[in-house]
C-alpha cells in the first residue's frame, strides 16, 4: 500500500440476519460501488463521483431447510437505463433451498444476458452470511442435549468437505459427528 495513490473506487457488501418468528429469518443485502472521483465512461461521459451501483436484497428464509420464501430487490443506484429493467430477475430464485449447488442455481436464474451480474454476486455472497446468521439463531433457539445433538447432524451433513477446516478427515469435523452422537 505504500504505492498507493488516489483511490478511485470502493466497492462495499454488508449483510444482516434478523429473526422474524420460529420458522423464518430475514436478510438483507447491500451492494455498493463508489466512484471517490470524477471519472469518464467508456463512452465519454463525465460521471461525477458517488454511487455508481447501489443495490439491496431482502430475502425472508424458511429455518426449515434454508427455502427461500420471498425476496425484495431493490435498484436505488445503477449506471445505464438498461439496468432500471433487471429488478426481477432474480425472482425465480423463490422456492430455492441455500444448500451446495446454489450459487450455480443463482448464475443460471439470474445472470448471463436477461440478468446482472452485481445482483447474482450479492446474493451468492449473502447465502454464506444467510447460513452464519441461521446458526446464530440457533444458538439462542436451541437449548436440550438432544436438540443440541440433532443440530450437529444436520450441520455436519451440510458443512462437510465444504472448507478445509470442514474436512471429513480434519479435527473439528469429527468433533462436530462426534456431538452428534451424544443425543
Amino acid at each position: 500500500m505504500d504505492m498507493a495513490g488516489e483511490k478511485y473506487h470502493r466497492r462495499t457488501i454488508d449483510m444482516n440476519i434478523y429473526n422474524v418468528d420460529k420458522e423464518r429469518f430475514a436478510v438483507t443485502g447491500r451492494f455498493l460501488d463508489l466512484r471517490c472521483r470524477e471519472s469518464r465512461s467508456f463512452t465519454g461521459e463525465i460521471k461525477k463521483a458517488g454511487p455508481l451501483h447501489d443495490l439491496e436484497i431482502h430475502l425472508l428464509v424458511s429455518k426449515a431447510g434454508l427455502v427461500i420464501k420471498d425476496i425484495e430487490v431493490f435498484l436505488n443506484t445503477v449506471p445505464r437505463e438498461d439496468c432500471w429493467s433487471v429488478g426481477h430477475v432474480l425472482d425465480g430464485v423463490v422456492g430455492l433451498s441455500v444448500k451446495g449447488g446454489f450459487t450455480r442455481e443463482v448464475r443460471n436464474i439470474g445472470g448471463g444476458k436477461t440478468g446482472c451480474t452485481h445482483l447474482v454476486h450479492l446474493l451468492s455472497t449473502m447465502a454464506s452470511a444467510l447460513v452464519q446468521g441461521f446458526w446464530a439463531i440457533q444458538d439462542d433457539e436451541i437449548t436440550g442435549a438432544d436438540e443440541k445433538a440433532e443440530r450437529a447432524r444436520r450441520t455436519a451433513g451440510f458443512i462437510k468437505d465444504s472448507c478445509y477446516t470442514w474436512r471429513e478427515e480434519g479435527e473439528t469435523f469429527k468433533t462436530l459427528k462426534a456431538l452428534g452422537q451424544k443425543g
